[in-house]
């Protein structure tokens, strides 16, 4: 998948209950622009992905709309439309006042507390879970923020240890390494100040703490990752079992 940054399946990994997250059906990536055909075709024909989910805001997919991916069905769901725009976009977060783990840290709980964040991932669990033979693949800009909260959701709800959810979680450093670095030496030639180019480097990077932050806030508001997906996110007790 040499066009489609940060893929991966997130399955196989052990839950609590002795059981392993199946493979081939929960797929996570950075946006899908510009898919070379022989991705599009992996996507299709290999892992048998039916169904697209996009995080990112109507301005990013204006902008950068995803490919038309013959043979799948495609939702866009915008998880931080309640978040004001100069917060939502990697331009905005340089601008804001205060640090970049700042921003993060409000980024990351708006994700999960606000009004379009627990609408947007209630409608995102709705809509896999009324098509449970169908594999999935979501995404954001990057896939490390919004498509990491998805994923440490949907880990959490099957069972798997925190250790392993943050495993996922960190894996994207690795995986974005090269298109960070591309992004920073655009930035770069495009004489922005080298303050700035530290707290972008901060920002193109997740940190454990920022999963921390988001987790923290489930569960001083709902108790847990159970009761947010009950009473945050409204789903049915049998959404664990639906997904198995």
């Amino acid at each position: 998948m040499n066009s489609v940054v940060n893929f991966r399946d997130i399955g196989g990994f052990p839950t609590q209950q002795g059981t392993v997250v199946k493979t081939g059906h929960f797929f996570r990536s950075g946006e899908l622009v510009n898919i070379a055909q022989a991705d599009q075709q992996k996507l299709v024909e290999d892992y048998q992905i039916k169904r697209i989910y996009d995080f990112r805001s109507a301005a990013e997919t204006q902008e950068r709309p995803d490919d038309s991916i013959q043979g799948t069905n495609y939702l866009h769901i915008d998880i931080l439309a309640d978040i004001q725009a100069q917060t939502a976009s990697l331009e905005g977060m340089l601008k804001t006042v205060g640090s970049p783990d700042e921003a993060m840290d409000m980024a990351y709980k708006e994700m999960v507390l606000s009004n379009s964040g627990r609408k947007g991932y209630q409608t995102f669990f709705e809509n896999f879970l009324s098509y449970p033979q169908e594999a999935i693949l979501f995404h954001c800009f990057a896939g490390k923020d919004r498509t990491g909260i998805g994923a440490a959701l949907i880990l959490s709800a099957l069972g798997v240890e925190h250790s392993y959810i943050l495993e996922d979680y960190l894996k994207t450093n690795e995986q974005r390494k090269t298109a960070n670095e591309q992004i920073i030496a655009q930035y770069q030639a495009n004489g922005t100040p080298p303050a700035e180019i530290q707290q972008l480097e901060t920002l193109l990077y997740v940190k454990k703490e920022y999963l921390a932050t988001a987790l923290q806030a489930i569960e001083k508001e709902f108790g847990s990752v159970e009761g947010y997906l009950k009473e945050g996110l409204g789903l049915p007790l049998s959404a664990k079992k639906d997904m198995l």
